[in-house]
């Protein structure tokens, strides 16, 4: 990251630094040595970070670390995903018998509790979808940063040459968190192992499908006489 880089993205850095990562507000300022509400000051705008002190130094070396794809908004993962549909709806049978005013009754309740669900489904899909995908992304941010302390990139390099570490300690730990918090994080994949997903996809289809269908039919007999 070159500095017209690290200037252009200054005013949110603390946000965009924290949220790559994972990190909850104390956990970045136990890194900067600063308190919690440091943090949140810095990525509110209220008061930011500089170069003057340390925490702004630590600051500014744990962005060179960071890739620059999470500064790139077309990187960063959409916050809902819509899922995906299995097929075609599954065709309509024809012609609808003509249907009792119970059995139309019956069918329009079911074809209420079936588009809710699909409904609801859907958007607890969407959601486990979205959040494995922000995960993946943070996952591949820490392994970037944790290979990054171990082989720093030449600007991050000459500023630990102009500025040494002044609490090398903290950095350990704080490498140490990345590491473990990495580690949790892989366990998120099982939201989108291939049998869950399929199975949750295929649930969704058939609620979205009998619920299609069941207005189709409803639609169809209230033309219809009645037996």
């Amino acid at each position: 990251m070159n500095a017209t880089h690290t200037l252009r993205y200054r005013q949110n850095s603390t946000a965009i630094l924290r949220r790559s990562l994972g990190l909850t507000q104390q956990q970045l300022a136990d890194y900067l040595n600063v308190l919690p509400q440091r943090v949140g000051d810095a990525e509110s705008g209220r008061r930011a970070l500089t170069m003057r002190g340390n925490a702004g130094i630590r600051h500014t070396y744990l962005l060179l670390l960071l890739p620059p794809a999470a500064f790139d908004a077309a990187n960063m993962p959409e916050r809902i995903l819509e899922p995906p549909v299995a097929g075609e709806l599954l065709p309509i049978p024809a012609p609808v018998p003509p249907l009792t005013e119970k059995a139309r009754e019956d069918l329009a309740w079911r074809q209420k509790v079936c588009a809710v669900e699909a409904k609801q489904l859907r958007f607890a899909l969407a959601q486990r979808l979205a959040r494995a995908q922000w995960q993946t992304h943070i996952r591949h941010m820490r392994q970037a940063v944790l290979a990054a302390f171990a082989n720093p990139p030449a600007n991050a390099v000459a500023l630990r040459a102009q500025v040494p570490d002044d609490d090398p300690a903290t950095t350990a730990d704080f490498q140490q968190l990345l590491a473990i918090l990495l580690r949790r994080s892989a366990r998120v994949e099982g939201l989108l192992a291939p049998a869950t997903l399929a199975h949750d996809q295929l649930r969704l289809y058939l609620l979205e499908a009998e619920a299609v269908t069941l207005a189709a039919w409803l639609a169809a007999s209230e033309t219809a006489p009645i037996t």
